[in-house]
């Protein structure tokens, strides 16, 4: 993680004719891209801000920053971390979900609505989140029939659930969560396993040239 610190005089230097915080992040984003690097947060007068703040104080007036620090990596090590982190992620989240199968299954939803939400809501975040890296990376024919399998088996499993929810059947509920969602998301730890794998022996024959072999142009 590259941490960089922009004060007010370089602001007024650098960034001269941009009056708005919103234009001055779309800036920066293209001056750190140009660079080979990615902008992962931004602070700003010392306070992290997420993605709404940026829309809600896009209008807020540079005379008003002291300072903005700013947390940027290559995309490559971006993509490596989000690759391990679902990697270590999806164990877990298997087994939480075959336990939260067989409370529901002997003891109904009573007391497991958080946790059901949180599940599903955890799966189909996995699922944008890998689902984006399509548009970014590049991939052989073979992955991409077997991405499109696990997301069909993913959104299916958490389409039943919910329906199954709703008529509170819940022994049909805990069969779902435990075979059929469970299944899904071990057919995603085994891509993943994969693509990280040869992603990392890619990388390790040429590290130099890696981003131009795997990005698509303009990432």
């Amino acid at each position: 993680m590259t941490k960089t610190l922009i004060d007010r005089a370089e602001l007024q230097t650098n960034f001269s004719s941009i009056t708005e915080l919103g234009a001055l992040i779309k800036a920066l984003e293209e001056r750190f891209l140009s660079q080979g690097e990615v902008i992962c947060q931004f602070k700003l007068n010392g306070l992290s801000i997420s993605e709404a703040d940026e829309k809600r104080l896009s209008q807020m007036g540079l005379h008003e920053i002291e300072f903005i620090e700013i947390e940027s990596q290559s995309p490559q090590t971006l993509l490596f971390n989000l690759l391990d982190n679902w990697s270590k992620e999806l164990p877990a989240l298997m087994k939480n979900a075959e336990e939260l199968a067989k409370e529901i299954r002997f003891k109904g939803l009573e007391g497991h609505l958080k946790a059901f939400v949180n599940l599903l809501d955890t799966c189909q975040f996995l699922m944008e989140s890998l689902i984006s890296l399509e548009s970014i990376i590049k991939t052989s024919p073979a992955s991409q029939v077997s991405w499109c399998k696990a997301e069909e088996l993913t959104a299916r499993a958490i389409g039943e659930a919910l329906k199954t929810f709703e008529k509170k059947d819940f022994v049909f509920l805990s069969e779902i969560l435990e075979y059929d969602l469970g299944h899904a998301l071990q057919v995603w730890f085994d891509e993943i396993s994969k693509l990280s794998q040869g992603l990392k022996d890619e990388n390790a024959k040429d590290a130099k040239g890696f981003s131009e072999r795997i990005f698509f142009k303009g990432t």
